[in-house]
């Protein structure tokens, strides 16, 4: 993912309003992914309850599906078919 962000950082870095709301959404969406990340798999071992070894590869799962949608295509017209053909060359 980090590839793609940063090719879309240089094909549009005369657009400084776009990137700017770029990381903006990039970053409220991480917190999103983040917040339900811990809701789908809580860290129990706050109160001392241990969850055994497979957590952490159940996080790893999740981040990993839901990379590509961290990249918001959904501007509409030339831009969105731009930055999908982006997303779709790595």
């Amino acid at each position: 993912m980090n590839a793609v962000y940063k090719k879309i950082m240089r094909v549009y870095a005369e657009d400084k309003i776009f990137l700017r709301q770029l990381k903006v959404s990039q970053a409220l969406w991480l917190k999103l992914r983040e917040a339900e990340l811990s809701t789908k798999y809580p860290d129990y071992s706050a109160i001392g309850k241990l969850e055994g070894s497979s957590l952490p590869g159940c996080e790893y799962s999740y981040r990993k599906q839901t990379r590509l949608s961290a990249l918001p295509i959904s501007n509409a017209g030339y831009r969105e078919s731009k930055m999908v053909t982006i997303a779709q060359d790595q």
